[in-house]
């Protein structure tokens, strides 16, 4: 069996196992039966799931941003052409790379959108911006998310926003007209936007010569962004903003979590969720890798769990289906010893599982972004030229655009 064959087998495998019916012989050995009922349709194959994170960061915004991330865009964009790396469209468009997120976690917190945005020569330390971003989704025809920052600007900044993407340019907005300066003279129709990243843990260490610290309650998160959902819709009514919850998967919903759903329920287009499992950090190999990946491998039931009580839990507060958007995820081993685990296989089935869950009806998920796509930390592809190397994770997004139909099925 090639090296293909054997993933599509075991990534068919974790799919089957969301609904898994199986009986067991309790004698010296267990035997588990996979019931497949072809003609039991959930629901339709949700494509936008298969979704990537993009890193834009910026000098002034990210204590942590280089030139590989403000100019190149993790490797993504050619700032001396002036155009998408080629192998990485290509990358991308293998994986049927449906959604992209920009600029990049927590990178948005302080990030100036305006700075990002106009003739490159008057950028030179960002030469990987909002445009440059947006013919990279065209290249490889994906729906782009854009996080609007939450501890930097005014409700006018994001209202300015819209207007640069989404207004004609007709000689009576004058950010539609910097657009079609940059090189698109149509609007981008931009319709998914976040309002801010992670905005319970506030301010990053490190990041204190950036911004004054501060740390939003939910109340006045909530407070915030009714007023950016306000500004921004006020522009173009098209436009969904996303409201920010924490980052559960935990049987209790945060006090954050239910706060904002009570305070934003009547409005809110969708809530944000990122789902990071198993968060392993240690680097002595404890537990060893058997016993880890069994741990990390009953997570995404464990997050199957979470989100029937979120969703209850929207249900009962706003007489709403307000779906989420899972705009992070990845198969959370922050370590390098004994070996690096997210770049591993099972790390990998980690992913296809997550996947499996964002991909179930019931759930009322919109889209999801992984984390994320090129170089940094957790890329799945890596390389900033040839030979580029692609990673276990890669190969279930491969695998997926390759092997699921139009519905999904019981199993």
């Amino acid at each position: 069996m090639n090296g293909a064959k054997m993933w599509l087998v075991l990534a068919l495998l974790s799919g089957c196992l969301a609904f898994l019916k199986a009986s067991v012989t309790t004698t010296n050995r267990s035997i588990a039966t996979i019931v497949v009922k072809p003609h039991k349709v959930l629901g339709k194959v949700n494509r936008m799931i298969f979704g990537n994170n993009q890193l834009g960061y910026q000098y002034d915004a990210w204590a942590y941003t280089t030139p590989e991330y403000a100019d190149r865009g993790a490797g993504i964009w050619d700032p001396e052409r002036n155009q998408p790396v080629p192998e990485m469209v290509r990358f991308a468009r293998d994986i049927g790379m449906t959604t992209a997120r920009y600029p990049g976690g927590c990178g948005s917190h302080l990030f100036d959108w305006k700075k990002a945005v106009g003739p490159v020569s008057e950028r030179p330390k960002q030469r990987f911006g909002l445009p440059e971003f947006l013919k990279f989704c065209e290249a490889i025809g994906a729906v782009p998310v854009i996080t609007v920052a939450d501890y930097f600007g005014t409700p006018q900044d994001a209202a300015d926003l819209v207007e640069y993407l989404n207004a004609p340019d007709d000689g009576k907005h004058p950010w539609a007209k910097l657009r079609a300066q940059d090189g698109r003279k149509e609007p981008w129709k931009v319709v998914w936007f976040e309002f801010g990243n992670e905005t319970d843990h506030g301010a990053h260490k490190g990041m204190e010569d950036f911004g004054k610290g501060e740390k939003f309650t939910a109340e006045e998160y909530a407070r915030r962004y009714r007023q950016y959902w306000q500004a921004m819709k006020a522009v173009d009514p098209s436009v969904k903003l996303g409201a920010v919850l924490t980052n559960d998967v935990t049987p209790q919903l945060s006090e954050w979590t239910k706060t904002v759903i009570k305070l934003t329920g009547d409005i809110a287009d969708f809530y944000i969720h990122h789902a990071y499992i198993p968060h392993y950090y240690r680097n002595d190999g404890v537990p060893d890798a058997k016993t880890l990946f069994r741990i990390a491998f009953a997570g995404p039931r464990q997050l199957a769990a979470y989100y029937r009580k979120l969703r209850q839990f929207i249900r009962q507060t706003t007489k709403r289906e307000i779906p989420l958007a899972i705009t992070e995820f990845n198969g959370h081993f922050v370590q390098e010893k004994p070996v690096p685990y997210r770049f591993s296989l099972g790390c990998a089935l980690v992913v296809a599982e997550l996947l499996q869950v964002f991909m179930q009806p019931e759930f009322n998920i919109a889209h999801a972004q992984y984390w994320q796509f090129a170089n940094e930390y957790w890329g799945m592809v890596k390389g900033y030229k040839p030979p580029y190397t692609l990673r276990p994770a890669y190969w279930v997004f491969w695998l997926y655009r390759r092997h699921f139909g139009a519905l999904l099925t019981y199993c």
